[in-house]
């Protein structure tokens, strides 16, 4: 079993069972603090860890993951994402021996790629994932992509998390909710700050 390593995030998703593929709908770059602390919450498991990202995000996944890195592989694809590539990176997902992992290139993949091909991929990196029971963490920019695009990976998701940012006047609100689990009903938004000290979820958002 794993966790978001998020108490109260926790309490709205229950136990996330090996084999399941998490999508969280992020907002710039606020998904990717909520998609490292399932990273770190299966390190603290003692489980290893293969980490899927462009070269430009290889620095800053070390950076936060420092004091682990003896247990994390890091996979690198290069930025212009040549059928090569995009074969390669559906053989790591079939050949993986860790039991989790964070693959963080889905953004990338639909700005030099039409959707169909991302999406072909996608779908056979989740069958190669399910089938040797791994459970990995994806992340997309919801502002950056149609809400029929959305939706696609949404149904081949067996876990969907989405974060929203509202500009009130001088103030920005932000939230996450539960939108599919197959353990637990749909959620209203949650209050949702990062900090310092880490994520922090509140109240419910009115």
């Amino acid at each position: 079993m794993f966790y978001s390593g998020i108490k109260q995030l926790d309490e709205l998703l229950g136990e996330i069972e090996e084999g399941r593929i998490v999508l969280i709908e992020t907002v710039g770059g606020l998904g990717i603090e909520v998609a490292m602390s399932f990273v770190k919450d299966a390190l603290k498991r003692d489980c290893d860890v293969f980490v899927v990202v462009s070269g430009g995000k290889e620095r800053d996944i070390k950076r936060l993951l420092e004091k682990w890195m003896n247990r994390v592989k890091i996979l690198k694809s290069g930025e212009s994402f040549t059928f090569q590539e995009l074969y390669t990176i559906s053989l790591i997902t079939s050949k993986r021996k860790e039991k989790f992992g964070l693959i963080e290139i889905l953004q990338p993949l639909l700005i030099v790629h039409d959707l169909q091909k991302v999406y072909s991929l996608f779908m056979e990196m989740t069958e190669n994932l399910r089938k040797n029971g791994i459970t990995v963490v994806f992340t997309i920019d919801k502002k950056l992509v149609e809400d029929r695009v959305l939706a696609m990976f949404e149904d081949e998701s067996d876990i969907v998390v989405e974060i929203e940012e509202v500009i009130e006047g001088l103030k920005i609100r932000r939230g996450i909710r539960i939108k599919k689990s197959p353990n637990m009903s749909p959620s209203e938004f949650y209050d949702f700050k990062i900090d310092k000290d880490g994520i922090h979820i509140g109240d419910k958002v009115v």
